[in-house]
């Protein structure tokens, strides 16, 4: 596999770099002598390409109608989406062997992973006080909590925002009815495929403006002014404190994701927050601009932001996931094909070329549903904190 190098090697190279280039300018220099928690903006109308995607299944963890066929799994059984992760899923049929991988495709994820594991983590809920919306409100957010969490510990982690008409629960649900997303979390830290993490899943809920609005509202203020400090006091991560510069100090340690609508946040939380989030998953959602698909204002913005930053082409990661037959394909399509002209300090990484920021991963045949969740993350997580291969050799 082609490796992308981790975190703390790609930071040292940086360093040689750059103490190369001041040999060479000093020798230069020489030579010259010089919403409320869990309610649904049924009214707003903006999801259409984000994702409403059939708005009765959105964000209840319901699943669709692909069959594990399209997901990805290495089972090829017929028992379709809905028996993902129930006891019944052992079947013979899932246990054949795993079709030929499609080109370009993910990898495929492990027919195991759908079953509950015994080492199982903790859903927990976290209350907190926000004023993001011009009003003072009561909100929460769900913690995942790895198995045999320890307070004596720092964790990675990682925040997933759920899409339009979706809710709070549907990355994780409960401990006791745990949805997909979160078996998938305890099976892959059970078996080493990443190290244990928190995981938060919020909402975006809470004004009375347009889902965009909330959503630009949440990732300028609510998310670093309130949810943040209210996990990551509680629980332990690497900010050794939870005001603007503890939070920034860890910021290697934190990732941002979301799907649809939640993926137009974490785009947004890459141009307000870059300070305090080192990885971005964006899943089936591309960057507006003033409220609408713009590629190449966007690809601009994202420039913009990277250039006045002030950090460096190493100093981040965007896992940026779809599938060929969802509705947002073609917007994030031309959003990378944008960013390839527009924005030089996003270098994609290629099956030829491991090293870079930013890659675009297209799985064949998938929609725009929750239903594959579970795959996309399985492929992003590795390449976060581990620096894993983003495509087989």
């Amino acid at each position: 596999m082609r490796m992308r190098d981790p975190l703390w090697k790609r930071k040292n190279c940086r360093r040689s770099r750059r103490l190369c280039a001041f040999a060479l300018i000093f020798a230069l220099l020489a030579g010259c002598g010089q919403s409320a928690p869990g309610t649904k903006d049924s009214t707003d109308q903006t999801e259409s390409v984000q994702g409403t995607d059939g708005a009765e299944n959105a964000g209840t963890d319901s699943t669709g109608t692909d069959g594990a066929e399209q997901v990805g799994t290495d089972s090829t059984g017929t028992d379709g989406a809905e028996n993902a992760g129930a006891d019944s899923a052992g079947t013979e049929s899932e246990k054949a062997e795993a079709p030929q991988k499609e080109k370009g495709a993910l990898n495929s994820l492990p027919s195991k992973y759908w079953l509950p594991n015994k080492n199982a983590g903790t859903v927990v809920r976290v209350d907190y006080e926000t004023d993001a919306y011009g009003s003072t409100i009561s909100k929460y957010a769900y913690v995942y909590l790895p198995y045999g969490y320890d307070e004596n510990k720092q964790y990675d982690v990682l925040y997933c925002l759920h899409g339009g008409g979706g809710e709070i629960d549907a990355y994780f649900n409960t401990s006791a009815t745990p949805a997909k997303t979160k078996i998938l979390f305890d099976n892959m830290i059970a078996n080493g495929d990443i190290d244990p993490i928190i995981a938060v899943s919020p909402t975006y809920y809470g004004g009375s403006g347009s889902s965009v609005d909330q959503v630009t509202e949440f990732s300028k203020k609510e998310l670093i002014n309130d949810l943040i400090p209210a996990v990551e006091g509680t629980y332990s991560t690497y900010a050794e404190s939870t005001d603007p510069e503890g939070i920034k100090a860890s910021r290697e340690h934190r990732a941002y994701s979301g799907f649809s609508m939640g993926a137009l946040s974490t785009w947004y939380t890459f141009v307000y927050c870059l300070d305090y989030f080192y990885y971005f998953i964006p899943i089936s959602g591309d960057c507006w601009v003033n409220g609408t698909h713009n590629a190449v204002g966007g690809a601009i913005m994202l420039e913009k932001v990277c250039a006045e930053s002030g950090y460096g082409e190493d100093d981040f990661f965007i896992y940026a996931v779809t599938g060929d037959q969802d509705i947002a394909y073609s917007a994030m399509q031309d959003q990378m094909k944008a960013m390839k002209t527009n924005s030089p300090s996003f270098r994609f990484v290629t099956e030829d070329n491991a090293e870079g920021n930013i890659c675009f991963r297209v799985q064949p045949k998938a929609r725009h549903d929750y239903f594959y969740m579970p795959l996309y993350y399985y492929n992003a997580l590795p390449t976060l904190w581990r620096g894993g291969p983003v495509y087989d050799e």
